[in-house]
């Protein structure tokens, strides 16, 4: 499936399966126009979604579920770009050259992805398992989950860097913002992975990272100084992500974590939720509290914020959040 510039694209409620078609299937999208997905399906493609040669106007993603593709969703235009209540889930990446299973932000794309989640992805680079954000993409992830993302044998064997998420720094300035995420490693993954979540290439002098309220139960492989502002955050079970130990939790075990299993616990998209007794529960920074969880349940709930996507115990819907019924 392909369009032509100066056109508007909606899909909603659409099912692109192409298991039965030849190689090169996938959507190419070559649009100055705008362009969303509602309510749709993208599954066994060889290309996933791609947008190239044009920079499209406005890329806006609702209640997609992209599975089983062998390409990413990719943006290589300066466009922006909003991803919301979508599911991510065992697209193994097979692209000439190599890259990211889910997510591939390029070329000043600026990026929102909002209560998603990214369920064992699996790049074939040398850097993002699920997302990468490079060559001066911006990208702020809020109130999402990574659970179990990887990389490819031959990738891992050559050790590939940042399992779950991934960045290479640039001249014009790469920028990730991490604002209430939970991040946990796969279980088993092939050998030689460097950094189970997050990692990077090159140096930080191009690359802006900050990382608020986030759970990150596994490993980094980070530059130096590579994080420019961390609060609130829990690291779990080591001391790797360069977190500073006044401002987050840092050597968490993963029992005292406590974070249960990736499952249906509300809203659109599995999550992770935490024990009652789990330090992520009430320690969040208020000054980055977000209003809303991944399920769209209001926050906080009890004493404060609860760090990572979900506030546990919170059942109200946000749309009710200022009180009104």
């Amino acid at each position: 499936m392909a369009t032509m510039q100066r056109t508007r694209v909606e899909l909603t409620r659409v099912i692109v399966d192409v298991s039965l078609a030849a190689d090169g299937s996938g959507v190419v999208m070559q649009t100055t126009g705008a362009f969303s997905v509602i309510d749709s399906t993208i599954t066994q493609t060889d290309i996933g979604l791609l947008f190239a040669a044009a920079a499209p106007s406005q890329v806006s993603i609702d209640a997609l579920s992209f599975v089983d593709n062998a390409g990413p969703l990719r943006v290589n235009r300066p466009a922006p770009v909003s991803v919301l209540n979508s599911e991510f889930r065992s697209n193994t990446s097979s692209v000439s050259g190599g890259g990211p299973g889910a997510i591939h932000a390029q070329a000043g794309s600026n990026w929102v992805i909002d209560g998603s989640t990214f369920d064992r992805n699996s790049g074939s680079g040398s850097v993002g398992g699920a997302v990468l954000v490079e060559t001066g993409a911006q990208m702020l992830i809020r109130n999402s989950t990574f659970s179990g993302n990887s990389f490819t044998v031959a990738a891992a064997g050559a050790g590939a860097r940042g399992a779950a998420f991934g960045y290479r720094s640039d001249a014009a300035i790469t920028s990730v913002i991490l604002r209430h995420v939970t991040m946990v490693r796969p279980a088993t993954a092939p050998v030689g992975i460097i950094g189970s979540l997050i990692g990077g290439d090159a140096g930080e002098s191009g690359l802006v990272l900050n990382l608020f309220n986030s759970i990150l139960s596994g490993s980094c492989a980070l530059e130096a100084a590579a994080i420019d502002v961390n609060l609130g955050n829990i690291e779990s079970p080591g001391d790797s992500c360069d977190l500073a130990a006044a401002n987050n939790q840092l050597n968490v075990s993963s029992g005292t974590l406590a974070l249960g299993s990736l499952a249906d616990h509300g809203g659109p998209t599995n999550t992770y939720e935490p024990a009652p007794a789990s330090p992520a529960i009430n320690n969040a920074n208020a000054t980055f509290c977000l209003a809303i969880d991944q399920r769209n349940y209001v926050r906080p709930f009890g004493g404060g914020c609860d760090i990572g996507s979900t506030e546990v115990g919170s059942r109200s819907e946000g749309i009710f959040a200022d009180g009104f019924e």
